[in-house]
């Protein structure tokens, strides 16, 4: 089950500023005025009846999930971080500015229709998700049931082993390798080639040699443990698929882990499904997107295609001209939360992504970049969208729209573990 996302989460933005005491004294001041205790509780309420209503075995719990979010979520928990987070986004004279507003009667009216609103907005989302989860499904099972397809070289130009010629008298196939570090170091390099050409012959049917599968366990395994990353990847793949010896998902991750620590982009990607379908190993969503990652930064097109996926994000309207301006209007800021990729979602994967922009004259993010971002590169695309939407009120010196530099904003992607 993803996690019920709470409304204090999904309006956190964390700023480089720090609070100044007037802010805080005027921010407290503003908080009272908007009767913000009462609206937070509710929406919270709100929020989590419509969560369950998108998770209805969580139902009969509901009472415990109000006296969870009671300990650790109520509003007089939250306070101090509140009022930080005000002081820290205006001065004590844009706050006695904006009480000032919310004591006429359109502020009035906006306190007393913005919990609404919001549910609403959030009860729009929640309905939108679960209409695109069909394809989620989809992309899931499509990686999940994806077999494991060996990369095959279709002629010698594409090999991936070292190109030496062969000895002139080939020594006799019988012959064992003794692989001790006094015997290897005595192996000439037309020797150590044939033992790599060997494992392949034998694998794919090249080079002259018959597809002899045990043949190529035998040379796999003697070119794996001459520290050759192509051996070792072909000998893990022998292991995953029972070719030619029995099938041992542990012996596959071994040499599969060697292989990628040695640049082997398909090697990486093997990992990445492994530790996904907990194949020999704990399943560990982490280091799947580690060695995800890795392939595709090594140039794997099924990792580049895989990554690709994961980073998409459901089509989600832009907010609305007036949803922008009653943000501007109330807090001089309007930050929308950004698109949580759905299959980053079903892989549990987390993260956050810290970027830095500049704030145009126009009151408009410009220059846009990340900073930092875990895991790398899987976040960054939907947080820059989400900063492309955000909009400030113009800063003013004499009168004059000026750009403001140097503003960061860190969002975070986070999922609770799921519940027995």
């Amino acid at each position: 089950m993803l996690k019920i996302i709470s409304f204090a989460a999904l309006v956190y933005m964390s700023s480089a500023a720090s609070a100044d005491s007037d802010a805080v004294s005027e921010a407290a001041e503003l908080i009272r005025v908007m009767g913000l205790e009462q609206d937070f509780e509710q929406t919270m309420s709100q929020m989590l009846d419509i969560q369950l209503q998108q998770y209805p075995a969580m139902v009969p719990y509901r009472d415990v999930l109000l006296q969870f979010y009671g300990e650790h979520m109520s509003f007089e928990a939250l306070k101090p971080d509140i009022l930080r987070l005000y002081a820290e986004a205006f001065t004590a004279a844009e706050l006695r500015e904006i009480r000032h507003f919310y004591q006429t009667e359109v502020g009035r009216k906006v306190i007393a229709t913005m919990p609404m609103l919001m549910a609403q907005s959030a009860e729009l989302g929640s309905a939108h998700l679960q209409d695109n989860m069909g394809e989620l499904y989809a992309m899931i099972d499509k990686v999940a049931a994806a077999p494991l397809q060996e990369p095959r070289p279709e002629n010698d130009a594409g090999r991936r082993l070292p190109d030496r010629q062969p000895p002139d008298e080939p020594f006799p196939e019988m012959a064992e390798t003794d692989l001790s570090e006094l015997a290897r170091e005595a192996m000439s390099p037309a020797e150590i080639a044939e033992v790599n050409k060997r494992c392949e012959g034998y694998r794919y049917g090249m080079h002259g040699y018959p597809d002899d599968q045990a043949l190529a366990v035998k040379w796999c395994t003697q070119s794996a443990e001459l520290d050759n990353p192509y051996g070792q990847s072909i000998l893990g793949a022998l292991y995953y698929n029972g070719a030619g010896v029995p099938q041992s998902y542990r012996d596959a991750l071994y040499w599969f882990t060697l292989a990628a620590n040695r640049g082997m982009p398909y090697a990486s990607f093997v990992l990445f499904q492994m530790y996904q379908r907990g194949q020999g190993t704990e399943i560990d969503q982490d280091t799947a997107f580690m060695y995800l990652s890795r392939s595709a930064e090594l140039g794997g097109e099924e990792a580049k295609n895989v990554f690709a996926e994961l980073k998409a994000q459901v089509a989600v309207p832009d907010p609305s001209e007036d949803e922008i301006q009653k943000l501007l209007d109330t807090q001089g800021v309007a930050k929308f939360a950004p698109t949580y990729p759905l299959a980053a979602q079903a892989f549990g994967i987390e993260g956050y992504v810290i970027v830095a922009y500049c704030i145009g004259v126009d009151g408009r993010p410009m220059n846009i970049r990340v900073i930092e971002s875990v895991p790398q590169g899987l976040f960054d695309e939907a947080s820059i969208a989400a900063t492309e939407n955000f909009h400030y009120a113009p800063t003013l010196e004499d009168g004059v729209a000026v750009e403001r530099h140097g503003v960061q904003n860190k969002f975070t992607f986070k999922l609770d573990s799921p519940a027995d």
